[in-house]
């Protein structure tokens, strides 16, 4: 790396700060893998200084390097070697350096890389040299449209932005998160030690709230302090069954006629006794009168067995009623 190497004050390094820290862990030795890191640089010594960035004052942000930051602080050390980035080192050649420093990081999660270019933005780096020079490295579209969206992802929420980080969105999603209100996301974010979120069920009922709250004129606090609401909330059941019943329950506000009619098709069907290798499903929308008959054979007399399934008077029954009822 052509920059030059001083020896820097621990002090002066700002570590699980820095700008550039994208989801570096913060422990110090808290874990086998990091102390035999350590172990492997008390024999060795530091084979490469670490990078960091000289901004404005005396501080000195971490790029890369931060287990043998971690190894130094450990040892109480007062200086450690360190490849230098100059303060006035312009915005596109230290966007490059930081790739090549930070590039699995980076490149982790489309998050990360919004973040980086918001990063490099706000150091002022000029924006169609950004959309020719830099989105293409990060594998997204060269189109201001692009830069626009990052922009507009870069300002969710902070624990919101780190939810999505953790579970890895696609841009897609990420540009739907956009369109929901900041009070929707915020407050699904305080439910987090509630309920069990996936990135599908999160933005699944992030939707649903958006949609039942412009419908029905109430706010994200009437919904949640509903009593029906707060029971599931203090249920003794697991975090994954919590989270089914309170999707149910959104589900049902938002689409009541459709919730209550598929409830009843599903009473029937338990009804039914039908055989294991079979199944009978219908259109949830409840557009179309009709029902669908599934059957797996595996062997000649699994055909007897079904054959006998479809004329007991419990299947006949309920493929009467739910035709009615659709």
């Amino acid at each position: 790396m052509p920059f030059a190497v001083h020896d820097i004050s621990i002090n002066q390094i700002r570590a699980t700060d820095s700008l550039y820290r994208f989801n570096r862990p913060i422990s110090l030795l808290g874990d086998d893998s990091e102390r035999a890191f350590s172990d492997a640089l008390n024999v060795l010594g530091m084979v490469s200084p670490v990078v960091v960035h000289s901004l404005k004052g005396d501080d000195y942000h971490l790029v890369d390097g931060y287990k043998r930051w971690v190894h130094y602080h450990h040892l109480g050390a007062n200086q450690m070697p360190c490849y230098v980035l100059p303060n006035d080192l312009a915005p596109e050649p230290l966007g490059k350096v930081l790739l090549s420093c930070l590039h699995d990081r980076i490149f982790e999660c489309v998050s990360s890389k919004c973040r980086f270019v918001c990063l490099l933005q706000e150091m002022g780096m000029d924006r169609e040299r950004m959309v020719s020079n830099i989105l293409p490295l990060l594998g997204l579209t060269p189109s201001k449209r692009v830069l626009f969206q990052i922009k507009k992802i870069q300002q969710l929420p902070e624990n919101v932005r780190h939810f999505c980080e953790e579970k890895k969105m696609s841009m897609k999603h990420l540009i739907h998160l956009t369109t929901h209100e900041e009070r929707v996301l915020l407050g699904m974010m305080s439910l987090r030690h509630k309920l069990h979120f996936t990135s599908s069920l999160f933005l699944e009922l992030a939707n649903h709230l958006n949609s039942l709250m412009k419908a029905s004129k109430r706010s994200f606090d009437d919904i949640i302090n509903n009593p029906d609401v707060q029971r599931i909330f203090r249920s003794s059941h697991s975090a994954h069954q919590r989270s089914d019943a309170f999707r149910a329950h959104i589900q049902m506000l938002k689409h009541p006629t459709l919730t209550a009619g598929n409830k009843a098709l599903n009473e029937i069907k338990k009804k039914m006794n039908i055989h294991s290798k079979m199944d009978i499903k219908w259109d949830p929308s409840l557009e179309h009168k009709r029902v669908t008959v599934d059957m797996v054979i595996q062997e000649p007399q699994d055909i007897e067995l079904i054959l006998k399934n479809l004329q007991t008077p419990y299947f006949l029954k309920g493929v009467r009623e739910m035709l009615n009822g659709l």
